[in-house]
């Protein structure tokens, strides 16, 4: 989906922390974009994040 494509890291526009895709997601719904969208941004993190950093 582009737009999630697009949007993936709107998030950091507010952080750089791991949580910036929970951040990122909300940021689509409140703009407007579908629950779908939203889904893909708040996922689209965790590969090569080790795990001392993602607790």
């Amino acid at each position: 989906m582009e737009e999630a494509a697009l949007l993936h890291d709107i998030g950091r526009s507010k952080t750089n922390e791991i949580n910036h895709a929970i951040i990122g997601a909300n940021l689509a719904i409140e703009n407007g974009f579908s629950n779908e969208v939203a889904s893909i941004i708040e996922k689209h993190v965790g590969s090569g994040i080790s795990k001392k950093r993602s607790c």
